[in-house]
Formats: structure tokens, sequence, C-alpha cells
């Protein structure tokens, strides 16, 4: 075994909860987690799009029962008035071990309420 080469752990591929749609109705706000497991060290994620990072996200960090490893979790708040509809979101994860990093997407289907008149 190569020395050093336990020192970095690429995050298992992210994950956005309830993807690979978010159906929406319209006028309600979106929350997305997205969640990258078993890095080390931890790793950081980005939210991303229209190739422009997001912010406002909150993260909260797991250390894994081996004392090594973390997880992470992200959320991130989009306000009604600022999504649109057939939108991709990126997740990506990334850490010393896997700069580049690894990345997934949803895509946003608002649900616009036709009433009969």
């Amino acid at each position: 075994m190569t020395p050093g080469c336990e020192d970095k752990v690429p995050p298992d591929d992210p994950v956005i909860m309830g993807g690979p749609i978010i159906s929406l109705r319209a006028g309600d706000p979106l929350n997305l987690t997205c969640h990258a497991d078993n890095a080390k060290p931890a790793a950081s994620i980005i939210w991303m799009r229209r190739g422009e990072v997001i912010n406002g996200a909150t993260y909260s960090k797991t250390l894994l029962r081996d004392g090594k490893r973390e997880s992470i979790m992200s959320t991130l708040f989009i306000a009604p008035s600022d999504i649109e509809n057939g939108e991709s979101i990126v997740c990506r994860a990334t850490n010393k071990a896997i700069p580049s990093g690894k990345e997934t997407s949803v895509t946003i289907d608002i649900q616009r309420e036709y009433t009969a008149g």
C-alpha cells in the first residue's frame, strides 16, 4: 500500500434528494438537499445554476463511525420568484482526493394550475 494513500478518500457520488425531477406548484419555494458521503477530508458542496454558483446554502457535516471519513449535507432554499420551469440545478462535491469534483443535477418542473372558466 502506498504511504499517504489513506489520507484522501473521494466522496461517493452526490445525491439530490427527490431528484432527478423536482415538481413544484407555481408560487412554492424550492428546498433542495444534496449529500455527499464517505469522504476524507469532508467534501465541499457548491450549488450551481446556468454555470454560476448559487450562494446562501446551509451545510452540516457528520463524522462517520470509523472516525476518519465524513459526510456532508447541504440545503438550498430558492424563493418562488427566482425559479424557472425546466431549469437545472447542479450539486457539485469536491475534496482533495477529487479536485475536479463529482456532480449531479435536478430539473425543476413547475406545475401551473389551470382553472376551467
